[in-house]
């Protein structure tokens, strides 16, 4: 795997790496990741960890590696020292044939799943974990998502 600019090691956890995608961000601080590409990546295609969120709209994220332990998520979505992070999955974006979950969720972060494909991931769809959602108002909410030939 090509290493990122000054990163001496490109498949850590937690490290948020974006290869060939239009990403932007809001007044909100949040990162959007839309009309894009994913693929192929160690770990974690996209890893988003406290105080920080992420909208994918019609957007692929598929073919997350397994490192030696075995992870190997579409999305992860963790807090941080107590920090939540939160993950918007809109309408057109596709999660598949991932090496472990296509999204993961942990602690006290949130999710929003409005209109994805959740498909074909070796060990599950959507796995939540460690009191997903439990401190946020808005918690988890999965709808109008196909989730189907998963593990």
């Amino acid at each position: 795997m090509p290493q990122a600019p000054g990163d001496p090691n490109p498949t850590r956890p937690g490290l948020l790496r974006l290869d060939d995608v239009a990403a932007s961000s809001t007044a909100e601080g949040s990162t959007i990741l839309q009309d894009s590409v994913n693929t192929a990546n160690g770990i974690a295609g996209v890893a988003v960890f406290g105080a920080r969120g992420i909208i994918l709209r019609r957007t692929a994220v598929t073919a997350t590696t397994a490192d030696e332990k075995g992870i190997g998520d579409g999305v992860f979505v963790g807090d941080l020292g107590g920090a939540p992070a939160s993950v918007s999955i809109e309408a057109g974006t596709t999660l598949s044939s991932n090496a472990r979950v296509g999204l993961l969720v942990s602690g006290v972060s949130s999710a929003a799943v409005d209109g994805a494909v959740v498909t074909s991931n070796d060990r599950g769809g959507i796995w939540l974990q460690r009191g997903a959602g439990s401190q946020d108002p808005e918690g988890v909410s999965i709808t109008n998502t196909a989730i189907a030939d998963n593990g």
